[in-house]
């Protein structure tokens, strides 16, 4: 297992977990949100490729509808 932190908050995950998984695992649809590792935005394309890694700090945005 590696540390990351997700929203500030400390997680573990497995090596090679990459961000459609994490998403996945927090029951999150891409369509809905944005992904940002260390500060840098990932482009939706990217969520297969890009593997986690340990340290990492992820922050998940989920948009919203209202008025």
């Amino acid at each position: 297992m590696i540390k990351i932190k997700v929203n500030g908050e400390e997680w573990q995950v497995e090596p090679e977990t990459n961000i459609a998984n994490l998403l996945s695992r927090k029951n999150l649809s891409p369509h809905i949100c944005a992904v940002e590792v260390n500060r840098q935005i990932i482009a939706k394309e990217q969520y297969v490729a890009l593997v986690l890694q340990a340290g990492d700090e992820v922050e998940i945005i989920r948009f919203m509808a209202g008025g």
